[in-house]
């Protein structure tokens, strides 16, 4: 007959100091999968981009490690040498669009969210602040500039 092992100390320890506790793992999860902190969440986001796209998977699942809408107006206004309320409240400012920009496709960020960062009511207009980033990087090599260093932030 094999000799029985007894469990190490600290096992015991460890479940009887969580018996009766009140935490819900469920409610610490990031993006619906990942449980742990955002630096080890960040690290995941590499190893989730590293093979091809799958649509079995939810988005927000493939989201982990992505910067949130704060981080991207904090980054966008640091590379801009602007506060993030002058961008904010500037009506017509190219750094909206360059939020807006990232904030989609970086971000994977909803229309509602970034329109309510940039304190926008219409969801509508996000899409067209978007679109007119893309087509202001071709003519507009600072702003090209400000969203590499924006970019290299984020992803830093």
């Amino acid at each position: 007959m094999p000799k029985r092992l007894s469990p190490s100390p600290p096992f015991p320890k460890g479940v009887l100091a969580k018996i009766g506790c009140e935490d819900r793992l469920w409610d610490k999860l990031t993006n619906q999968l990942y449980l742990g902190a955002e630096e080890w969440c960040k690290t995941m986001r590499a190893q989730v981009e590293s093979r091809i796209r799958s649509t079995d998977h939810p988005q927000v699942q493939r989201g982990v490690g992505r910067p949130k809408m704060h981080q991207v107006m904090a980054a966008v206004a640091k590379a801009a040498g602007e506060t993030v309320e002058t961008i904010r409240h500037t009506q017509g400012h190219i750094l909206r669009s360059l939020v807006a920009w990232l904030g989609w496709h970086e971000g994977w960020v909803t229309l509602r969210s970034i329109a309510a960062s940039l304190r926008l009511r219409s969801e509508g207009h996000i899409s067209h602040l978007i679109s007119r980033c893309a087509m202001a990087f071709a003519d507009n090599t600072i702003l090209l500039d400000q969203h590499d260093q924006a970019l290299a932030a984020l992803r830093g």
